[in-house]
């Protein structure tokens, strides 16, 4: 893939000198098989194709025969370098490298670039790589020129920025494949208010054993990018993300593309064409957090830069990427499926959201809870309840970060309690242990009944946790098929 900025700022890729043009106004993706797409970002006098206005940050189709304006000038074709699938009949598998969700593979890393290397497999065996970054790409400790393909041979060792990345070349002595990228640089970050999750190891004997071995293959980690987008009409549409001083002090900093805020929690499935649950606040997370609207302090800390009237300030929320990696698999990128947000229930009390994979299927050797299962009764207090999912990855689960002789792939924890508080229309109590990560996982009775999903807790001490009743979750999917 190849990305092509055009504004009228000198450091765009295609410069346009007119008043009318924002700085920074759209972007044309190059796709590998030759199509493209169109994005504005956000310019103040519109992009526009057959005369028809973009909605901002919306990726849409477009070909040279199209008749697209960007304010007042035409799309100038004769500037762009046209990408070069000369070779595509000889080419067997094209895959790309990046940080952008469109990417074949996508590793999470301020240095590397959105789209920044594309590796190809020729018809006649031989691979080759090519380079497209900022920061560039290096194989065996060499920099590779950038925008020419390179022969990669097997034992090389490949760099992108500061992510290594496993060589895609299988090995001849194995008659498995290999893994394409590791996310080795993948953020393990937590949401902030992502309650649930650190179970015990405790000894599972009988129908907690029984549940695990029957569900746990239904579990996944879910890690969601997502960055703030602010509007006024003085500055147009900008983007940001939230950082912290060394006093905790929020401050904005720009959304580059590659610096997203990052959270780590939990997802499980519930049909065979990829339907997921988890919590509205993995979805959408600026709606939670210490202050319970993240959003307003996001306008709080633009009004403070810019004097600006809150009043005239406008924020939301855009995701970036949501990917899912299943118990039993291997924390990489081979193995990450994207997903999207299908619906959410959109009250802060009724913390649910229902996504699905972009290809609607299943990954791979990953199983599903029956909507059947899903109770609607009421949870009686001494409820012997159990729960897995996939709390402090970064710690308890290999995610590529630590040295290890064999990498392990994951495996949902979990632990049994009770239920120990119903005195709340939406939740009820529970007093498993629990930490940061888990969010999202299933709460099953002794019956194989799903009475719950983990969604918050106190993690400063341990057992006392909380568990959305799963009518909300019977509520949200009647919704869908309304």
């Amino acid at each position: 893939m190849k990305l092509i900025s055009i504004g009228s700022s000198s450091e765009a890729q295609v410069v346009l000198k007119s008043q009318f043009v924002s700085a920074y106004h759209a972007e044309l993706l190059q796709l590998d098989n030759g199509d493209m797409l169109l994005v504005d970002k956000g310019s103040s006098n519109g992009t526009f194709v057959n005369g028809v206005k973009l909605i901002p940050e919306k990726e849409v189709s477009v070909t040279p025969q199209d008749d697209i304006r960007l304010a007042d000038q035409p799309m100038p074709w004769g500037m762009i370098p046209m990408h070069s699938i000369a070779d595509k009949d000889e080419i067997a598998s094209i895959k790309s490298v990046g940080t952008h969700r469109l990417n074949t593979y996508c590793i999470q890393s301020p240095q590397v670039s959105r789209f920044h290397a594309t590796i190809k497999q020729k018809k006649n065996g031989k691979w080759y790589i090519c380079d497209h970054s900022t920061n560039g790409t290096t194989v065996n400790d060499v920099r590779l020129p950038k925008d020419k393909y390179v022969e990669l041979k097997a034992g090389d060792s490949i760099r992108c920025a500061d992510v290594v990345i496993s060589n895609p070349i299988p090995k001849k002595s194995s008659g498995n494949k290999s893994s394409i990228l590791k996310y080795v640089a993948i953020a393990a970050c937590v949401c902030v208010l992502i309650g649930g999750g650190l179970f015990a190891w405790t000894k599972l004997g009988g129908w907690p054993k029984n549940i695990y071995s029957k569900y746990a293959p239904a579990t996944t980690v879910l890690e969601v990018g997502y960055y703030f987008r602010i509007q006024t009409e003085q500055h147009g549409i900008e983007r940001f993300v939230i950082v912290e001083d060394d006093y905790g002090v929020p401050h904005l900093q720009k959304y580059n593309g590659r610096n997203a805020m990052t959270g780590a929690a939990t997802g499980f499935f519930i049909s065979s064409n990829g339907v997921l649950v988890t919590n509205q606040h993995v979805a959408q997370p600026w709606l939670y957090g210490e202050d319970k609207d993240m959003l307003a302090t996001v306008a709080m800390a633009f009004h403070k830069e810019t004097n600006i009237a809150l009043s005239d300030i406008k924020t939301d929320g855009v995701i970036e990427y949501i990917y899912a990696v299943p118990h039993g698999q291997y924390f990489d990128s081979t193995n990450a499926t994207k997903c999207h947000v299908i619906a959410a229930s959109g009250t802060h009390d009724e913390d649910v959201a229902i996504l699905q994979t972009v290809s609607t299927k299943l990954p791979d050797s990953a199983t599903f809870i029956p909507v059947s299962k899903i109770s609607g009764d009421n949870v009686a207090i001494g409820t012997e309840v159990f729960t897995m999912g996939f709390p402090l990855i970064g710690t308890l689960q290999d995610t590529g970060d630590k040295e290890a002789t064999v990498k392990k792939a994951l495996q949902a924890t979990g632990a049994a309690g009770v239920v120990t508080q119903n005195n709340d229309k939406f939740r009820y109590g529970f007093d498993a242990a629990s930490n940061n990560g888990a969010s999202g996982s299933p709460i099953f009775d002794k019956n194989g009944k799903l009475i719950g999903i983990v969604t918050s807790g106190v993690t400063s001490t341990q057992g006392y946790n909380f568990g959305l009743k799963s009518k909300y979750i019977i509520k949200i999917l009647d919704s869908i098929k309304e």
